[in-house]
């Protein structure tokens, strides 16, 4: 399915301080409540806000680009992959008039620096948000930094930015499992050990936290077990586009933490009623 490169967002490129920040839920956005800011929350703000759209994008693609050393996974002489990479599919955002922020022209450009822009397929989408939508044998790029302050009584996610790196090959490292069953039976199964993590990686709307809790309620779960249900966009903020991928990546970090117990994360998301388990590939 995918196999984890790399990431960048607010607490940096190591998967130990991303996993460290979100089980603690330390705050590397902006505080968004005056309350918050009273008690003393870490504010870390980013070193992209002021720049332009196009711009912060371009910046998280040439950090992951140096992260991941392209040309030798272009080359095939990777330990990820015996697959020289052809294809790269970007997730990136569209504008306010439903057009990408990045042409695939711009994303060639940044090939450049490498020598083969003109060897490499490139193809993008405005989302990425179930296992049907992966590309196969390809470096999947995704980027987004959508920082504005929006915060309404309705929608408590604050926006941050966040970019990371998978290769969508045979040989992946990561399991991503769409659950079946009704939507309480999915919520069941998220329960089937305390150890695991239920991630939450939508909006926090009232109305869905409402509906959340009335479905652990019927399948009789403690919702508030510590370290338990665990929401994504009060420590990185909610990255838009990258949303999805982001939440893979943080799964990758639980997973390959020694301080993790459990076995899996579930992803929750309040836009559809699907539930999606990652787990570690069995070796």
């Amino acid at each position: 399915m995918l196999t984890y490169l790399a990431h960048i967002n607010a607490t940096g490129t190591r998967k130990s301080a991303l996993y460290t920040a979100i089980a603690n839920q330390m705050h590397f956005i902006k505080s968004f409540t005056d309350e918050e800011n009273q008690v003393g929350a870490k504010v870390v703000l980013s070193e992209l806000e002021g720049m332009s759209y196009e711009i912060r994008l371009r910046a998280l693609i040439e950090s992951l680009f140096a992260t991941i050393d392209l040309p030798e996974l272009v080359a095939g002489r990777t330990e990820h992959t015996y697959i020289a990479v052809s294809h790269i599919h970007f997730v990136l955002p569209n504008d306010t008039y439903g057009k990408p922020v990045l042409s695939n022209l711009q994303l060639q450009s940044l090939l450049h620096p490498y020598g083969f822009a003109n060897h490499i397929e490139i193809s993008q989408s405005a989302t990425m948000d179930k296992v049907a939508d992966i590309p196969s044998l390809a470096l999947v790029i995704c980027a987004d930094s959508p920082i504005s302050d929006n915060i309404t009584p309705e929608n408590l996610s604050p926006k941050g930015e966040g970019a990371c790196a998978f290769l969508a090959v045979p040989e992946h490292n990561l399991c991503i499992t769409p659950l079946s069953g009704t939507h309480i039976e999915q919520v069941s199964a998220c329960f089937e050990s305390s150890d695991d993590v239920i991630l939450f990686i939508g909006n926090e709307a009232r109305s869905w936290l409402y509906e959340w809790y009335e479905l652990v309620r019927q399948v009789g779960s403690d919702s508030a077990y510590p370290g338990h249900f665990i929401d994504m966009a009060h420590t990185t903020g909610r990255c838009g586009a990258a949303q999805w991928l982001m939440s893979i990546a943080v799964a990758e970090c639980y997973l390959s933490s020694p301080l993790f117990f459990g076995k899996a994360l579930y992803l929750v998301d309040d836009s559809h009623n699907q539930i999606v388990r990652v787990t570690r590939k069995a070796a």
